[in-house]
C-alpha cells in the first residue's frame, strides 16, 4: 500500500472523524449523517432489511470530505 494512504487515514481522516467532522462543510456533516445515521430499508419479496455501508466505503467517503473540505484539494471534474 502506498505510504501516502497511511497517512491520509491516521493524519486526516480519523483526526476528522474524532472531532465530529467539525472542520467539514454544512453540506458534508449533511450527507454524512443521512449516509450513516439515516436507516434505510431495502425491500423484499416479503420483508425488508436494513442497507449498511461497508467500513472502507465510509472511509472513501471521509478521505474525500477530509481532502476537499479540510486540505482544499481541487478536483476538476470533466
Amino acid at each position: 500500500m502506498p505510504p501516502l494512504v497511511p497517512e491520509l487515514r491516521k493524519a486526516g481522516v480519523k483526526k476528522v472523524r474524532d472531532s465530529g467532522y467539525e472542520s467539514a462543510t454544512q453540506t458534508s456533516k449533511s450527507l454524512l449523517n443521512w449516509w450513516f445515521k439515516t436507516p434505510h430499508l431495502v425491500q423484499k419479496a416479503d420483508s425488508s432489511s436494513e442497507f449498511k455501508y461497508f467500513f472502507s466505503q465510509r472511509e472513501a467517503l471521509e478521505t474525500i470530505i477530509y481532502l476537499v473540505d479540510v486540505m482544499k484539494v481541487k478536483i476538476n471534474m470533466i
